[in-house]
């Protein structure tokens, strides 16, 4: 079996990229968290786990490989088995979907006839692919163990390969190979606790080594100061959530608002009409009021006024005389 692109979209914390293969040996080669074991369980995932799951199932198989934030891991593997290209497609999430393409050009999209037919196409089975061709190196030891107890010959060709690669050193001594050894260690390992799998004395991101610190424990720190930047925005998020629950109940109570004020408008414009007929309407019943008073007083002045003409004539008269007399006494 020989495997030839590989894509991701998304898988893990890789959103999308896709990986080509060449024939002969083929090495991935990154930092910490770069992506290498994200890459080795694609492949496992993609060949060996159906795109239908039960919830539990999908539970132990994928949901370490669901990315942050979203409900949907696919994976897109193209690989040679017996001089024939394949092209398997699976997508985990609420709608499964499988799809493998055969070298005739014809498709298959039943997630079990899929599975079936991948037994029939792949050089060996699941279990000797993850035991011995895809076996994590913690599990070398376990693998090598049960070939010893179950095929000799293997487990002997398997020592002399590995005797000859440890002997034959190009000429590099045992002490320097061993020295080598021991600056590595030291540049990995360099106040790492083995035993305890964390920091010598404890000294976490609070209290952080400063001088002589190793890959290992510099990977620490930075995991774990990640891990407190994760929390922080958890914890903004949650409130930005908050603020936005809020945002949107006052958004739908505007809206109620609007829709009453569109449902009430004529009513509205009718009460601010009523408002200003009935200013009006007070102000005319205040003039009504002031002529009913002057029309009940009219008659009385009208009499008085009568009165005054008949008897201006006399007065007249009378002030002509005094006039005269007024005269008569200046002379």
């Amino acid at each position: 079996m020989i495997i030839k692109t590989l894509k991701l979209a998304p898988f893990g914390h890789i959103s999308s990229s896709t990986f080509r293969f060449d024939r002969g040996l083929n090495v991935i080669l990154g930092p910490n968290e770069a992506g290498k074991s994200t890459i080795f369980n694609a492949i496992q995932k993609v060949l060996f786990v159906p795109a239908k799951l039960t919830k539990p199932q999908f539970k132990r198989e994928m949901e370490d490989f669901i990315p942050i934030g979203s409900d949907t891991a696919y994976v897109e593997i193209s690989f040679v088995c017996g001089g024939k290209e394949y092209l398997l497609k699976k997508r985990w999430e609420a709608t499964s979907h499988a799809e493998l393409l055969h070298p005739d050009g014809s498709v298959m999209m039943d997630d079990a006839t899929i599975e079936s037919q991948l037994k029939d196409i792949l050089p060996a089975s699941e279990g000797t692919f993850k035991a011995v061709l895809m076996a994590y190196q913690t599990g070398l030891v376990r693998t090598i163990e049960e070939l010893r107890e179950e095929y000799h010959d293997t487990i002997r060709t398997l020592g002399d390969i590995l005797r000859k690669a440890v002997l034959e050193t190009d000429g590099i001594s045992i002490e320097g190979f061993k020295a080598l050894i021991n600056r590595k260690y030291v540049e990995y390992f360099s106040h790492w606790d083995i035993d305890k799998n964390g920091p010598e004395k404890d000294r976490g991101i609070k209290n952080k080594w400063q001088k002589e610190v190793g890959k290992v424990l510099e990977a620490f720190y930075n995991m774990e100061s990640i891990r407190e930047d994760y929390k922080s925005t958890r914890e903004y998020e949650t409130e930005l959530d908050r603020i936005n629950e809020r945002i949107e109940q006052y958004r739908r109570r505007i809206g109620s608002i609007k829709t009453f004020v569109q449902e009430n408008e004529q009513i509205i414009k009718d009460m601010e009409e009523r408002n200003n007929i009935e200013l009006r309407l007070s102000s005319v019943n205040a003039k009504l009021k002031e002529l009913k008073e002057v029309l009940e007083t009219w008659p009385v002045k009208e009499d008085k006024l009568k009165t005054l003409e008949q008897a201006l004539p006399e007065v007249q008269k009378k002030v002509k005389d005094c006039e005269e007399e007024k005269k008569i006494a200046e002379e």
